[in-house]
């Protein structure tokens, strides 16, 4: 059962994050460089670019910074954008992204950098992107095909799989796919979401930034940037936010929430769709549950 449950939950956490992948591939002109109140923070001269790269590499110039030359990688995990930097100091900066057609808007703190796609680059980029496109669906399917084979052969009873729940819950996913990628108010539910939990790790990073960045730089040595500092801050500080909520109820309602929309829409049992509310929402806090915490979650049967 709880292996079952593992796989679910590893099935719908692929989902997601495929749906909330955005394609930022291209060349970029520098527009501005400023404050959240709009100050121009740097100028821009027109030979300054960013290209960020198919293969998983970036390059920037900054004629205004002392003709500044930034290379290395980058990674793009639910619109923020993270760049680790080779040259010309070996560290990680990550940016809240905003792709508006042919703009994009990067935040770090309170800095804000706009770009525009150079204009002479689009018919190659766009076909770059539509081959990208096809090939992150055709992936996309591969791993939803081979998780439900994999969940398949771990049954200990396949004859008794309900194969209509099955495609009810992808049918879900796929429903909640279009509304974020095609429908405003839908994707602005989303993106407020996801701008709260940027927000909120970003309080994991002062954090971390206060008891480990030299006093020197100011900034994090590159021997400090590894899982103990970057990482495991982030897992203990969501540890004890959960169980503040748990402590305070709020997260007893959340699983409540979750609960209700699988009875109702996949007809699942009240216990079962309770369970599974606790594995997808409070891995953290789970002991809790057998502690009577969750009692205040009743359901009529």
């Amino acid at each position: 059962m709880m292996r079952n449950h593992f796989l679910l939950l590893i099935l719908i956490l692929g989902i997601f994050s495929t749906v909330f992948a955005q394609n930022i591939t291209g060349i970029w002109q520098f527009n501005s460089i400023t404050n959240l109140h709009g100050d121009t923070l740097v100028e821009i001269t027109k030979n300054d670019f960013m290209e960020i790269k198919v293969d998983g590499t970036f390059h920037y110039e900054l004629a205004a910074k002392d003709y500044l030359i930034a290379e290395g990688t980058w990674e793009v995990t639910n619109n923020v954008i993270c760049y680790n930097y080779l040259t010309p100091t070996d560290t990680i900066r990550c940016y809240t992204s905003q792709l508006i057609g042919n703009t994009l808007i990067l935040k770090e703190g309170n800095t804000k950098f706009s770009f525009t796609k150079q204009e002479s680059s689009l018919t190659a980029i766009e076909k770059n992107n539509t081959d990208s496109r096809l090939w992150n669906i055709f992936r996309g399917l591969i791993g939803i095909i081979t998780l439900l084979m994999i969940a398949v052969l771990c049954s200990k009873n396949r004859k008794e799989i309900n194969w209509e729940l099955v495609f009810k819950g992808l049918l879900i996913q796929f429903i909640f796919a279009i509304g974020i990628l095609k429908v405003p108010f839908v994707e602005s539910i989303f993106e407020s979401i996801s701008n709260g939990f940027i927000k909120v790790i970003s309080f994991t990073q002062a954090g971390t930034d206060f008891l480990f960045a030299s006093f020197i730089t100011g900034k994090i040595e590159a021997p400090l940037v590894n899982f103990l500092v970057q990482v495991l801050p982030t897992i203990i500080f969501f540890s004890a936010l959960t169980s503040l909520f748990y402590y305070f109820g709020i997260l007893q309602r959340v699983v409540y929430f979750f609960a209700w929309m699988m009875k109702k829409f996949m007809k699942l049992s009240s216990n079962n769709s309770f369970c599974k509310s606790i594995y997808l929402l409070d891995q953290v806090t789970l002991a809790n549950f057998h502690n009577g915490g969750y009692r205040l979650v009743q359901f009529d049967e």
